[in-house]
Formats: structure tokens, sequence, C-alpha cells
């Protein structure tokens, strides 16, 4: 039997798959910090997180890997946390990273002095030296030496990188009637600029889900009764659903693509996309009545429903790339294979789906020679195809499943309730509805205890005092509960979120990740930047501008007032880095 770290009584799957490697691994707290200290010995903290393709290779690679791990155990405090239980410790040393590196991603690994301040970081690493680029092994030798031999180069490396990464954006105002009239357009426009128009999206490879764009620019199309965007909706949604990072056979998306095309996935599913992706087809469906988005929209929600939901009726947070150490092989299928399954009809399935005989899904392993993606030149799916995908999940369903992360997570969750209760408003069917308040019922009995958020909840325990996207995104939830279905209790609850926002996140306009009293962080990060999901600031201003609507209520729009203004030269210079909140300026126009 192998021996345990200190992960084994972590709470977060993503740790627990480390709690037998050989590295003398400490969760992020004071013991760690105190080792360091006490031994002078730098930090090397890694960020993961359950599903991430490469965070199981650098496992592999390295952190199972006994002489590498001595030398971590030796001139090291290795750390490991999960980026989903911790997106403060995320962002802080995400920003470090991608200023030392160039670049960003996970797993993130970041060398830490004493005081918490980072000095070199990158993200994979190979073990060993490989194209001309230092393996892990010589980077963690040679860093050790310049820790004794020349403090002083480390010194100088986590000022310069401290200075970078600490320095808050000011607050800027007022703003006037016709800027912020304007700001909603502007973001809009500036999304355009990168559209692809030919696979549809945004920028290049790898490509990401444009989940908040297209409910930007649906918005504006609403709004202005026009078809300005519809163009870049309708190719990137079509792409999107006929495409390999769409699971044609189970419902759900895949977290991005590494082509342009939208046919090679990374294979995780991620609870944030597939509500997000729900909602904006759903949007996009009570805008254009396309029916076939309507059914990506349903199909991703029946995904959820049936393989992301736990007993107490909350939904779990993502489902793993790799089974048994393979990418993405729950997904694939041979050629032979669907003659086999299909028979007589497996030529027009084939045909749809363009399955190549020697295979289509091209990835430089090997155990992907001759296996086939699902994907097709056209959005729609005929009924007979529809037919034939229930008979490829049934066959599916026998097959050695990918593990699932089911910790739940509060603002992911309050995206799902979303997502759940849109699909009511539009089709009219009761059940979305009701699964929706099930889950939310859960978080406010269990995870919301003598008057705290909590953002974690896993084995019947609650862990992580909410950070400011839980709060903001299950208070959006629990209006878009109020809208569907008018029990007050849910407006009560928005309006609770909202008010503790204020009083622990919010000072002058300016929104923090965190709690001002939070723990080992090396300094209180502002709430910017939207990223795949909203940000804590913009989920905020969105809830406290709706809030004003439903109770008429003055004093909440003075508050989104004085947000907007607060934010007015980032909102103005790059409006598209905060869609959520150029969607509010747009609707106080």
């Amino acid at each position: 039997m192998k021996q345990s770290n200190r992960l084994a009584d972590e709470l977060s799957p993503y740790l627990l798959q480390h709690a037998h490697n050989p590295v003398d691994w400490f969760p992020w707290g004071p013991e760690a910090i105190k080792k360091a200290v006490s031994e002078d010995k730098p930090i090397f903290l890694s960020i993961g997180y359950s599903a991430c393709h490469w965070c199981h290779v650098m496992e592999r690679e390295s952190f199972e890997n006994p002489a590498i791990a001595q030398v971590l155990n030796q001139y090291y405090v290795p750390v490991k946390v999960d980026r989903e239980e911790r997106p403060d410790l995320d962002d802080i040393y995400m920003d470090a990273v991608q200023l030392i590196s160039g670049g960003g991603g996970w797993p993130m690994s970041v060398f830490l002095d004493t005081q918490l301040r980072p000095f070199f970081g990158g993200t994979y690493f190979p073990p060993e030296n490989k194209h001309g680029r230092k393996g892990f092994l010589e980077i963690l030798n040679d860093l050790a030496d310049i820790w004794k031999t020349d403090r002083q180069r480390i010194e100088s490396a986590t000022i310069d990188v401290f200075r970078g990464i600490s320095q808050e954006m000011p607050k800027n105002g007022p703003m006037d009637k016709t800027a912020i009239e304007n700001i909603e357009q502007h973001a809009c426009d500036a999304h355009a600029t990168g559209f692809d128009p030919v696979y549809g999206g945004f920028g290049s490879a790898p490509k990401f889900p444009p989940s908040l764009p297209m409910l930007l620019m649906l918005g504006y199309e609403k709004k202005f009764n026009n078809d300005k965007y519809k163009h870049i909706i309708t190719r990137t949604l079509d792409a999107m659903a006929s495409g390999g990072i769409h699971d044609h056979v189970g419902g759900g998306f895949c977290r991005y693509a590494v082509d342009e095309r939208w046919l090679v996935p990374h294979f995780e599913k991620m609870l944030y996309d597939n509500a997000l992706l729900a909602k904006v087809y759903l949007e996009a469906y009570r805008l254009y009545q396309n029916k076939s988005w309507r059914q990506v929209a349903l199909d991703t929600l029946e995904y959820v429903l049936r393989d992301m939901t736990d007993s107490r009726h909350a939904f779990y947070s993502a489902q793993d790339a790799d089974t048994d150490g393979r990418e993405g092989v729950f997904y694939l299928w041979s050629y032979d294979e669907i003659k086999q399954i299909l028979k007589s009809d497996a030529d027009q399935f084939i045909h749809h789906f363009n399955i190549k005989q020697k295979g289509n899904f091209i990835s430089g392993e090997s155990y992907h020679d001759g296996l086939n993606i699902l994907h097709s030149d056209r959005p729609e799916t005929p009924e007979n195809i529809r037919k034939m995908l229930t008979t490829l999940f049934k066959h599916r369903s026998q097959r050695s499943k990918p593990t699932v992360d089911d910790k739940v997570i509060v603002s992911w969750n309050g995206m799902m309730i979303s997502a759940l209760a849109t699909a009511t408003d539009v089709t009219g069917q009761n059940r979305w509805i009701q699964a929706a308040e099930k889950a939310a019922d859960f978080i406010v009995t269990d995870m919301f205890r003598d008057g705290q958020l909590y953002r974690i909840y896993r084995a019947k325990t609650v862990k992580q005092e909410a950070m400011l996207e839980d709060w903001a995104l299950f208070g959006n939830a629990c209006l878009d509960l109020f809208t569907v279905n008018a029990a007050e209790k849910w407006l009560k609850f928005a309006e609770t979120m909202a008010m503790n926002i204020l009083e622990r996140f919010e000072v002058d306009g300016i929104f923090y990740l965190t709690e001002a009293d939070a723990d080992h962080i090396i300094f209180r990060k502002q709430s910017l930047w939207d990223s795949v999901i909203p940000s804590g600031a913009s989920a905020a201003t969105l809830l406290f501008h709706r809030l004003a609507n439903v109770q008429n209520n003055s004093e909440w729009h003075r508050r989104v007032q004085t947000i907007l203004q607060a934010h007015a030269r980032i909102l103005l210079r790059a409006p598209g880095s905060m869609s959520v909140m150029a969607g509010v300026a747009g609707a106080l126009a």
C-alpha cells in the first residue's frame, strides 16, 4: 500500500489525487508557511484542478518520480492548491506566472519566498530537458542553488514581480451619460473585431466557448431589435454545436478546442461552461427561434441532471478529460465500431459525422490512432440521426467513464440554477425550474450557515468561506427563480446576498475577491475582469441593477451608478473585458 501524505485528509478530489505521491505535499495554510520560515526554504506552489489533463501528465511524470520528489522534499516546502477551492490564490499567482513567463494555464507551478511572494513560475514543465527547454528537475536544482548562494537575486525578482501584480486599478469618474450609453456597443464591437468568419468564435486556436460575449450581443440585439451581430452569433453557435467540442452522444460541451475549427477538444467538461452555454443557446432560441439551438440547450441540461447531479440535487463541478489515463477515449469511436453497432444505418451516420476508416482524430497520442470524433458540416441533427445517437449512448454507457469531481461550488451552481430557470421561462416546462429550486434549497439549507455562505461542499462537509463570485452569482440565481415562479423567499435571499456583498467586499464602488480578513494572501486583490465566467464585480453589479428594477429601489440604482463611475476608465478603455458590466451600463441608457 502506498504511503499517504498530508493531502489524504483534504476534502478536494484534486488534492486527494495527489495524496499518495512521494512528494511531501502540504495544503495551503499556516503549517506550510511556518515550515518555510523556520527552515528558510522556498515554497513550491502547484495549482491545478481535478479534470485537467496536463495536471495528470505532470503528476505521472514528475510528482510520482522519486528523484524529483526527493529534490522537492529536501529543498522546498511543496504546497498543492485546488484552484476551484481557492480562486483568489489562483488569480494572484496566475498574474505572476503571466508576468514571468508571458503565458498561463494549468498546472500552474510557482516558486515563492517565505513571505509568499513569487519569484519564478510557469505552467507544465517536462521532467527532463527537452527541445532546448529546461526540465523540471534542472529548474528545481538551479533555483535551490540560487536560493542558497544568491539570495539578493531572489529578493530582486520578488520585488519586481510583486510590484507588477499588486498594482490596483485606480478609481475614475465621473462618466457622462453619453459614455455610459455607448459602452455596451463598444464592448460588442470590441469582441466583433476578433470574430473568425470561417469557423466562428473569436481569435485563433485554442478556442474557448465565448459565452459572455454571446450573451452581451444577444442582449444588444434584443434591446435594439436589429441584426447587427446576428451573423456572429449564428456562425459561432452553429460551429460549436456541430463541432467536436460538443458531445453529440451524451450532451454538453468540453472546456475548449485546441484547433480553430472546434474539432479537437480537451475533453474535460466543466459545470460553468455547460451552465453558461445552455443559457446562451436558450436566449438565442428565444430571440431567433432556431429549434436546433433549443435542442442543444436542453440536451446540455439533461447531461448535467443525469451525470453531474448528486443525491442532494446540487451539481458537481467537473468531469475529467481522461479515462484510465487516456485522454478523451470515452468519447471516440472507430469506424468498425460504428458499422457494427448501427449496421444498415451506419453509412448515413458515417457521412453525417465525417467518420473515416483510418480515423479523423489526430493528437500525437498512439492510443488515438484509428479513432474518430463526431463532428458535422451542418448544425441540425435530423431525427433519424438522433435515434442513432441514442443507440450509441447505450453502448457508450458500458465503457469505463471519466471521473467526476463531486464537490459542489456555490458560484457554479448559481449559474446552473439560472440556466435551468431560463429553460422553464423559455419552454414552459416545469421540470427545469423544479431541479433549479432543489439545488437552491440545498445551498440555503446546507451551505448558508449562521449568516455565512460557504463556497465548497463535499462529503457532508462545508469548506472555505464564500468569495465575492459565490454571493453574487447565487444572488442572481435567486432572482432568476423569483422571476419564473414569483416565490418571495427567493427575492429575499437575493437581497440577503446583495447586502452581504456590500458589507464584505465593496468599498466606494470597488469590489474585492475576498473579505478583508482573508488568511494567508499577499494582498487583497480587486475583482475586475470577466473570464470564462463573470467576475464577482460584474455579477454583483448585475445583481444590484436587477434588484433596483424588481424592487423599484433608488438606493440600488445609486449603487450601480457609483460602481460604473468607479470603473469608468477601465470600462471606456477595455469594455470587452467586462462584458457583463458593459451590459448593465447599456441597460441604464
